[in-house]
């Protein structure tokens, strides 16, 4: 059954604040962080735009800027975030690992050019406004035989032998893994390999296109 787990204008956010990207930490109970489509909008408690670019983090009470998307090198409209996961660590040397997709190509600072269906990861040093990060991997989606621009949303629950799953922009056919847009597929870091389809929205009354994703606990397959 459906559930509403966080009401947009009961939190200061208004239809300027389409929802882009989104990542949920394990055990929640409000805390969020999130990416918008627009091209910038203004959020209460932070004086400053926020970029498409960017991921702010929302404690249940306020807003505040967690990446700048700017210090990666992320400043046009098709380097805006459309795809999250934010992922707690013990790291001493890491704030948490984030995963993240663009809505197109772009150059990021530390690994050139990258495409939309690419998953980037780093290790986030220190957040804010003053972003510092070190990047660990990219997963070149391309070279997995993914479309261009495919990936548009990503979760993944930081354990290295856990699938990394992800929903796709439209009908996805890799590896004889098919589906349409809306369905949850995943991919198979150490193998790399795709499996899938695990969940299909419209197969719950959902009919239209999701375009992000967060999975805390298991997912079952359907």
């Amino acid at each position: 059954s459906w559930s509403k787990w966080f009401e947009g204008a009961a939190h200061g956010l208004t239809n300027r604040h389409d929802i882009n990207a989104i990542a949920v930490p394990d055990g929640s109970t409000g805390e969020v962080y999130l990416s918008f489509a627009a091209n910038r909008v203004q959020l209460p408690g932070i004086s400053d735009w926020v970029m498409g670019q960017d991921v702010v983090y929302y404690d249940g009470a306020s807003y505040s800027l967690y990446l700048d998307g700017s210090d990666l090198g992320l400043t046009t409209v098709s380097e805006k975030i459309d795809s999250l996961e934010v992922v707690a660590t013990d790291d001493p040397q890491c704030e948490a690992y984030v995963l993240l997709s663009l809505q197109g190509n772009g150059r990021v600072n530390g690994l050139g050019n990258v495409r939309g269906e690419d998953i980037l990861a780093l290790c986030l040093q220190q957040s804010g406004a003053d972003t510092q990060y070190e990047w660990l991997t990219i997963i070149r989606g391309a070279d997995e035989g993914m479309k261009p621009n495919t990936t548009i949303a990503l979760s993944w629950s930081g354990v290295d032998s856990s699938p990394l799953y992800f929903l796709t922009r439209s009908t996805f056919n890799v590896d004889g893994v098919v589906g349409g847009h809306s369905t949850v597929y995943s991919f198979d870091l150490p193998a790399e390999t795709f499996d899938g389809p695990h969940w299909r929205a419209a197969d719950h009354g959902l009919r239209q296109k999701v375009d992000s994703l967060d999975i805390n606990g298991s997912l079952t397959d359907h």
